[in-house]
């Protein structure tokens, strides 16, 4: 967002400022004192930020694997989904990192100037052409194969499951920094966030030096976004679906700020305007930390809702099981989990038993092994 061609007021300029950090501008470290004026080495070394955090990684995954006997994943496995998880996270400072020398703004004289480095003339200079080809190559070797990988973990993600290949588990787990966090019905939107982040990236580049229309436009996507989110709540956590849906309304209104009283009372709007943003900043640090306070409470207060869960062929065993339900209940004084009793999917009911359930009991009557929801459940409890 501090790229494009608007005014932010106060304190999200200074915010969106001092976050261009996470794009990987080293200006905010000050490294001309040893690289120089020239913007071209400190962009070079910008570039290299990427590519040499995939590499520590990958390192340090060989490192853990000689030092530790048992392995559940061979090393090509454990190496692609580590380097997509973090280029995952990365994946928008990259893109933000690559296209920073495309976008310009105009001069009367029909010039054009980078927005991060206003002395540097675009197109004609060739310190510029050169940032511009470390910048392409940059995009087509690390931001567009991990986009590329993604996009082929979403097509092939029902041949996956379905187990149309002989190493089908193993590309499943290969890819699952792209469908862990979500349901597995909204497994496509670990392309959507990808695409998400692109698109904000590049509308500074083809909507070059127009604020408004590149506020609409980046308005406009986000809000696509957030209707989709919501209409499918793709993440697994209900948590995660709220603060998702939260942060897109703040960068909406965020960007709504900075458009905002420009052809009314300069000095009446500004104030306004800034306490407004003053206000959506708060709420956004608020969201986020209540997010993670609570997901951290879940994580070290969880306790176990169910004393036992009782796995069965309902043709076979729907009486038994509802008989020592009732047998446990009774003795133990703490719930029995009975698929009969809740409406739930398949991914739900393998979450439950995952996490939520202290023993499992499996009557093994002559059809239970055959019914695929009886060998989930036996396999997620092993």
């Amino acid at each position: 967002f501090n790229q494009i061609s608007t005014e932010w007021p106060e304190p999200l300029k200074s915010v969106t400022g001092g976050m261009a950090l996470m794009s990987f501008d080293l200006k905010l470290l000050q490294v001309e004192c040893n690289l120089g004026s020239n913007p071209l080495p400190s962009y070079f070394c910008q570039q290299l930020i990427a590519p040499a955090s995939v590499v520590l990684l990958v390192l340090g995954v060989w490192i853990k694997r000689r030092y530790r006997t048992q392995h559940v994943d061979d090393f090509l496995v454990e190496s692609v989904n580590s380097s997509g998880t973090l280029m995952k996270v990365m994946f928008m400072s990259v893109v933000s990192s690559c296209v920073l020398p495309l976008i310009c703004y105009g001069h009367p004289n029909g010039q054009f100037s980078m927005i991060s480095s206003p002395d540097m003339i675009c197109y004609t200079n060739s310190t510029h052409i050169s940032m511009m080809v470390i910048g392409i190559v940059a995009f087509m070797c690390v931001a567009l194969p991990f986009w590329s990988a993604v996009v082929y973990a979403s097509i092939f993600y029902p041949r996956f499951v379905s187990g149309a290949y002989s190493d089908s588990g193993r590309r499943l787990r290969m890819f699952r920094f792209v469908f862990l966090k979500y349901q597995p019905s909204a497994y496509f939107y670990g392309c959507v966030v990808p695409m998400r982040s692109l698109v904000i990236c590049l509308v500074p580049v083809v909507v070059r030096d127009n604020g408004p229309v590149q506020v609409i436009l980046v308005g406009c996507f986000v809000l696509c976004c957030f209707a989709l989110q919501q209409n499918i709540q793709p993440w697994r956590v209900r948590i995660a679906n709220l603060t998702d849906g939260g942060l897109s309304i703040c960068l909406v209104m965020m960007l709504l700020c900075t458009q905002v009283g420009k052809n009314s009372d300069p000095g009446a709007s500004t104030a306004a305007i800034g306490a407004v943003a003053t206000l959506l900043l708060v709420f956004l640090v608020l969201l986020v930390c209540i997010a993670y306070i609570i997901s951290l409470h879940a994580y070290f207060r969880r306790s176990l809702t169910y004393h036992s869960f009782i796995s069965h062929h309902k043709v076979d065993a729907a009486a038994q099981a509802r008989y020592l339900q009732l047998s446990i209940q009774g003795r133990v004084g703490r719930r029995a989990f009975l698929d009969s009793d809740h409406a739930l999917n398949l991914d739900v009911r393998l979450n439950v038993v995952s996490s939520q359930v202290g023993t499992v009991i499996v009557l093994l009557t002559s059809n239970a092994l055959r019914r695929p929801w009886c060998a989930g459940e036996i396999v997620v409890t092993h």
